[in-house]
C-alpha cells in the first residue's frame, strides 16, 4: 500500500515538474495556449532565416540540447524550436553564411534526423 502511495506521489511530482494539466487534484488546466495554438516560428523571427524540419525531438530537454548545439555556430543569431512538429527556425547574422552542411552536422551530433531545410528571405 505504501509503495502505491509513493508511486502516486512520484507521478504527481513529475506532472507538476513538467506542467501537465491536472497533475494535482483540483488543479485547473493552464490558461496558456497549447503548442498548436502558438504562432509558427516564421511569424516570430524576422530577417533572413532558415527553417529546419527535425525528427526525434520529444521533450524540452531534446530541444534544449539542439538549441545549444546550433548556437555554437558563429553565423547563427537566434533559434526558435517548436517541439510539437519538429520545426526549428534559425535567424542568421547579417553578412554571414550558414551552410546546409553545418546545419546537418549540428542536428546529427545532437542525435536527431534532419528532414528538410528551407531558406527564408527576411
Amino acid at each position: 500500500m505504501a509503495s502505491r502511495r509513493n508511486l502516486a506521489a512520484g507521478v504527481v511530482a513529475l506532472g507538476v515538474a513538467f506542467g501537465l494539466p491536472g497533475a494535482v487534484q483540483g488543479q485547473q488546466a493552464s490558461e496558456e495556449p497549447t503548442t498548436r495554438e502558438v504562432l509558427a516560428p516564421s511569424e516570430v523571427l524576422t530577417g533572413a532565416s532558415v527553417r529546419l524540419r527535425v525528427d526525434g525531438m520529444v521533450c524540452p530537454f531534446c530541444a534544449y540540447g539542439l538549441e545549444k548545439r546550433l548556437q555554437e555556430i558563429a553565423s547563427i543569431d537566434a533559434v526558435l524550436i517548436r517541439i510539437s512538429d519538429g520545426l526549428v527556425q534559425i535567424r542568421t547574422k547579417e553578412d554571414q553564411e550558414l551552410t546546409d552542411a553545418a546545419l546537418e552536422d549540428a542536428v546529427k551530433k545532437s542525435g536527431f534526423s534532419l528532414t528538410g531545410i528551407e531558406r527564408l528571405e527576411g
